[in-house]
């Protein structure tokens, strides 16, 4: 017996709550465009700022393969040593730390090498 009560008075409530909100059909409807004019704005911003972001990582790559390019070509450029003074002695080259191999050792490699490859010349 309580259940056709219960629901008999939830029913009432559904009903009065509709007018009791103090909403016409108009307003609702005003409300619903209003929402939906919100939505379409703040999908515009969220795409203006997409493209904004796209057009920054554009850019910024860009930049960072200029900077690359100048670096590259920096490296490829050959410093200019200055000129010695004039009437001054030619630089001293201290031949002992360099690395020296024998003609003989050379030789011996040249020869295992031609053997190798099959004499091929």
């Amino acid at each position: 017996m309580r259940v056709p009560a219960l629901l008999s008075a939830l029913a009432g409530l559904v009903a009065a709550a509709g007018p009791a909100a103090g909403q016409s059909l108009q307003q609702q409807m005003d409300i619903n465009q209003r929402a939906a004019e919100l939505r379409a704005e703040q999908n515009l911003a969220n795409q203006r700022a997409v493209i904004l972001e796209n057009r920054l990582n554009n850019l910024e790559s860009q930049q960072r393969t200029q900077q690359a390019i100048d670096e590259l070509q920096a490296q490829s450029q050959t410093p200019v040593l200055p000129a010695p003074p004039p009437g001054a002695p030619p630089p001293q080259i201290d031949t002992s730390r360099m690395a020296t191999i024998p003609d003989s050792t050379l030789q011996e490699s040249n020869a295992r090498v031609r053997e190798a490859a099959g004499d091929r010349r």
